[in-house]
């Protein structure tokens, strides 16, 4: 899966790398959190809207659920029908937004998470890294959604939430987001190649 607080084209560089892997041959299901199916969609929708006042706890409970019914209708069963499944954010964005920077307890994430996701975990999470000032300088404010207007401290929060996550886990790593999409892209295939040999 794809994460990172930042504002580099992600959905470009997801459609990038399912390019690259189709050429090699490879089936890749591109998806995104939150959305993917309908449920999560209408909940994207919810989640995303700046006029809208939700309170930490439930933006959680709202994430999960669209991740449930994702996990579950859509990312589950394509895993014995692709080789790769490429999503935009999954749980790890829980952690860095809710757990970080909205300050909701890990262990409570942990368990509402694992029921979620049935503990289905990702085999590798590329995290895109990019710093307030060079987020500034893309920044377009009349396009920000709920999150991004959360403002620069809570940006920060939650950058520091996504480098602990990369500390603790193995399968994670830390991509510079200020280097070209196909940077980024060869960055990650040369993780993503590895994993194929492993698998038929």
């Amino acid at each position: 899966m794809l994460d990172g607080p930042d504002r580099s084209g992600k959905s470009t560089l997801a459609r990038l790398l399912c390019g690259h892997l189709r050429r090699r041959g490879v089936s890749c299901l591109h998806t995104r959190e939150p959305g993917g199916v309908r449920l999560a969609e209408a909940l994207r929708r919810v989640l995303l809207d700046k006029t809208m006042a939700i309170s930490p706890f439930a933006e959680l409970l709202l994430y999960e659920a669209a991740r449930t019914q994702h996990a579950r209708d859509l990312v589950l069963p394509a895993l014995s029908r692709y080789r790769v499944v490429l999503c935009e954010r999954f749980s790890p964005a829980t952690y860095a937004y809710q757990g970080a920077a909205r300050g909701i307890a890990r262990r409570l994430i942990d368990l509402i998470d694992g029921e979620a996701t049935r503990g289905l975990r990702p085999n590798l999470t590329a995290v895109i890294d990019l710093p307030e000032s060079e987020y500034q300088r893309r920044g377009t404010p009349s396009r920000e959604d709920r999150l991004e207007r959360a403002g620069a401290r809570f940006r920060r929060r939650a950058r520091r939430g996504f480098r602990d996550y990369v500390r603790r886990h193995r399968e994670a790593f830390l991509i510079d987001g200020r280097k070209s999409s196909a940077e980024i892209a060869d960055e990650i295939m040369s993780r993503i190649e590895p994993l194929l040999k492993r698998r038929p």
